[in-house]
């Protein structure tokens, strides 16, 4: 697939990123010819400015336009503070906590920064996910409030007794909309039928420093399933979050595989698992170990995701919302059927936040929300839906 010499080079400074030496060949992309807003635009969407910013700096920062070069410096500045306040804020919290005997990890944001790059001015991250034990979860919410945060979704205590049953996270906004911290309690929502125990994760947790703080994070082995999964929920649309598990790879080499895919398959995401892997030797010359390489390589499936995958990064217009072609995408990425068949049941008739704020019930009438869900999505996504499948049809006669 041919693509842009913007979009090319972009690849080349994440790599560079993770391994020195592509100077060269980033110079000469450079000389070619480059669209600098769109590929600040590029790198901006895909949450790759570090990346983008410190290999020009470090490589061939005379050959970048001046007035290009100040918006990338500008941007990388701008990220570099925002990170350090949102770590300071979460060492804040994890203290709280604490304090309060409160047991409670976080991952991504800071955390999953320091992990994979020792320092947390490398990625782009917007917020803080910490994760808590469902019993504690109404403690944690509690000293959120105290600190100046409010829930984005209001519930009385009965309706948050079930909406902790069917969800896994509760988002807060500070007062004055600085820092948004997401409460887990388990690790991917119920519609994405990824049967992972959450009290297992307690169990492998590693220690990682954090401004000099020793904190507790997901291991590399439950770390690696989970940023697959991620992507995968996601559909993979941003770059940053393939060069995460590139950079896991490369700085993990300790990491027992024989475990990681024993894993994925018992939990039926190894379809996940090998596509987040083919990405990232697909888009980021990652080096994989053989006996991973072989499964990797194995489904066809994957390859054909990877390049459904690849395509979307370089469309001209961006991302658009594709609710059904996510769907199906989610559909193709699990390995069995009754995951597929869980999906689609959780999917129409499991209430999400955005019903639970759409349509206000008492909480003896929440039950609803199940009945009024499907009828919803009919409204919304039906007559899309029946096109499709017309068009289809039309095609194969």
């Amino acid at each position: 697939m041919n693509i842009r010499h913007e979009n090319e080079l972009l690849l080349y400074c994440i790599r560079n990123t993770m391994e020195a030496g592509r100077a060269p060949e980033m110079k000469a992309l450079v000389e070619r010819g480059i669209d600098w807003n769109y590929l600040i635009k590029k790198a901006s969407q895909h949450g790759v400015i570090p990346q983008l910013y410190k290999s020009l700096n470090d490589s061939c920062p005379e050959a970048v336009p001046t007035e290009a070069f100040d918006q990338l410096r500008h941007s990388f500045h701008t990220n570099t503070g925002r990170n350090l306040f949102l770590t300071t804020e979460l060492l804040k919290l994890l203290d709280l906590f604490t304090a309060h005997e409160i047991p409670a990890f976080p991952f991504k944001g800071p955390v999953l920064d320091a992990y994979l790059n020792q320092d947390v001015i490398s990625r782009q991250y917007e917020d803080l996910d910490i994760m808590v034990r469902t019993q504690d979860v109404t403690r944690a919410q509690e000293l959120l409030l105290s600190q100046g945060y409010q829930p984005r979704i209001r519930l009385t205590s009965s309706q948050h007794v079930l909406f902790l049953r069917s969800e896994y996270e509760l988002p807060f906004v500070r007062d004055d909309g600085k820092c948004m911290v997401e409460l887990h309690w388990k690790i991917t929502p119920k519609y994405f039928s990824y049967p992972l125990n959450p009290e297992h994760l307690w169990e492998r947790l590693e220690a990682v420093s954090l401004n000099g703080r020793e904190v507790l994070t997901l291991s590399s082995e439950d770390l690696v399933l989970f940023l697959c999964m991620h992507g995968a929920r996601h559909c993979w649309e941003r770059l940053s979050w393939i060069s995460d598990v590139a950079t896991l790879i490369s700085t993990h080499s300790e990491m027992d595989w024989v475990w990681v895919m024993k894993q994925a398959h018992r939990l039926g995401s190894a379809r996940m698992l090998y596509l987040g892997i083919f990405l990232t030797n697909d888009l980021l010359a990652t080096h994989l170990p053989e006996q991973v390489s072989k499964r990797v390589y194995a489904d066809p499936m994957v390859k054909k995701l990877a390049a459904q995958v690849r395509s979307r990064f370089f469309q001209e217009n961006g991302r658009k919302t594709r609710v059904l072609e996510d769907c199906f995408f989610h559909l193709k990425v699990r390995d069995r059927l009754r995951d597929k068949i869980r999906y689609c049941i959780y999917q129409t008739t499991n209430p999400s936040i955005l019903d639970w704020l759409l349509i206000p019930l008492p909480s003896s009438l929440s039950f609803l929300h199940h009945i009024a869900r499907p009828i919803r999505l009919c409204g919304k996504y039906g007559l899309s839906l029946a096109k499709r499948l017309l068009l289809r049809a039309h095609s194969s006669i």
